[in-house]
């Protein structure tokens, strides 16, 4: 079974993922409690926001599933419109580009530029690239859902597109490389990082950190800062 948790008190204009987390925590646990006992083999996708923390939440109500049973929709949409930006701007198809964000699914995530490419040729090297204000596309990409529930109150059509393909993947074990949250492996919390995500949900999680810039490191633990700090705040299981 795949369950896809999306409830929770919407986001209102001006008001950041971070905000939403005492009532969007309660709501959590009673979806929770309510659920168990919960199937063994169920895996649980995380969309509600403020999605890192209430991640990390739900799998403290959940401590009896495997590891990589709980995690989150993270960076997927996110990965995706940078992608689609960046695919418009070289003229060539966003399948094409190979490029993640990474951390929380909010104000301080980050594009991982270095570390991407365009038919194997490394994005930072790719004809057109030194023209694009690149901190400026990461940001207007990550603050995309404040411009659209500004304009009509919510977001909908990409976070659903974005769901669904996680869920394909666990269906079909696709085995895909896909930005979810997952717990980080040296911290206490869930961010973004790029896992295998299959039938039986998370079936590894790729250690990025290596592989990025000295600026990204820095990003990354900025924003795994700001997570443990948010996590730490949570109500007990």
């Amino acid at each position: 079974d795949v369950i896809v948790i999306t409830a929770g008190r919407g986001q209102r204009p001006g008001e950041t993922r971070l905000e939403l987390i005492a009532g969007n925590a309660a709501i959590m646990k009673s979806i929770m409690d309510a659920m168990q006992p919960l199937n063994p083999e169920a895996k649980i996708v995380v969309v509600a926001n403020p999605c890192d923390p209430l991640t990390y939440y739900a799998r403290k109500l959940a401590p009896n599933l495997p590891e990589g049973a709980v995690f989150g929709s993270g960076t997927v949409l996110d990965t995706m419109r940078l992608r689609v930006e960046l695919g418009y701007r070289l003229g060539v198809h966003s399948q094409d580009v190979h490029v993640m964000v990474l951390g929380e699914h909010g104000d301080t995530q980050f594009a991982a530029y270095s570390t991407g490419n365009v038919g194997g040729r490394p994005l930072l090297q790719y004809p057109g690239v030194s023209a694009i204000n690149l901190e400026k596309m990461a940001y207007d990409v990550g603050h995309k859902a404040y411009q659209i529930i500004d304009r009509k109150g919510y977001t909908a059509y990409g976070v659903a597109n974005a769901t669904a393909t996680i869920v394909d993947a666990i269906l079909f074990d696709r085995k895909a490389v896909l930005p979810v949250s997952v717990k980080d492996p040296q911290r206490d919390c869930y961010l973004s990082i790029p896992s295998v995500v299959g039938v039986d949900g998370i079936e590894e999680i790729l250690d990025i950190q290596p592989h990025l810039s000295f600026e990204e490191t820095k990003k990354y633990d900025a924003t795994a800062d700001k997570m443990e700090s948010m996590c730490a705040g949570l109500p007990a299981a």
